[in-house]
């Protein structure tokens, strides 16, 4: 549980798909933030902010490197 006045903070992946770990894998592939915030928002958080905060560059084979952007959602319950 967060206090009231208290910070969530997430960072994750915006939405990719699925080179980040392996075609293969039926795992996480990242999220669309204004979904996430919106969601947030209905859970009684205020103050919302999304911004992208970084950037993973992963070689994929040796002639390809993808960038991966990263996000930070913040808000204040």
């Amino acid at each position: 549980m967060l206090n009231l006045g208290g910070i969530l903070a997430i960072s994750d992946l915006y939405e990719e798909d699925g080179s980040f770990h392996d075609f293969n894998m039926d795992i996480h592939r990242g999220f669309d933030p204004e979904k996430l915030r919106h969601q947030i928002i209905g859970l009684g958080f205020e103050k919302t902010t999304v911004s992208p905060c970084f950037v993973i560059r992963k070689e994929l084979t040796p002639d390809l490197i993808k960038e991966y952007p990263v996000f930070l959602l913040s808000a204040i319950r």
